[in-house]
């Protein structure tokens, strides 16, 4: 007789759910006034960050996306990566390396656009994902076993055409 799989939360889930939670109550559910509050309050935007002090924005821009496509790449980048390096590192250290990331993706997205004279916000957690890509390449380089396989260069070909990806 077959077990049933049993549902396993973990931490990468928990952020896949939470993301695809809020951009479903964005898109079917919330008024277009109400997504423009959110949108407005919680969208990471360099000067709400640091001319007033808004710091809670370098948290809450991982959570919304725009556009299905958006959500979806961000989704199974999060959801693929995520998982392997949560069973490799733990909960608490991939929680960390998680929102590590996305914060200074954050900081270095203000800086870059203070600097450019850019007076932008952005929403995502592609710069939590890049960090999730750039955690698995070092992981995979560490690792003596791995090195020169064809699952290391694949990983590697996947960083870069995401990273090229998300410059253009």
């Amino acid at each position: 007789e077959g077990k049933k799989p049993e549902f396993h939360l973990t931490v990468c889930k928990l952020i896949v759910f939470i993301c695809i939670g809020v951009f479903l109550y964005c898109d079917l559910i919330a008024s277009q006034p109400v997504l423009d509050k959110l949108y407005h309050f919680a969208a990471l935007y360099g000067p709400a960050v640091v001319r007033d002090g808004e710091y809670y924005r370098l948290l809450s821009y991982m959570f919304l996306h725009m556009g299905l496509n958006h959500l979806a790449n961000n989704m199974i980048l999060i959801f693929f990566l995520g998982e392997e390096l949560e069973r490799a590192l733990g909960k608490w250290r991939f929680f960390f390396l998680y929102f590590s990331s996305g914060i200074v993706a954050g900081i270095v997205s203000i800086v870059y656009n203070i600097l450019d004279g850019n007076s932008v916000s952005s929403v995502g957690a592609s710069g939590a994902g890049f960090g999730l890509i750039g955690a698995t390449v070092c992981l995979l380089l560490a690792d003596k076993r791995q090195r020169g396989t064809a699952f290391v260069k694949r990983v590697i070909l996947f960083a870069a055409v995401s990273l090229y990806a998300g410059f253009s």
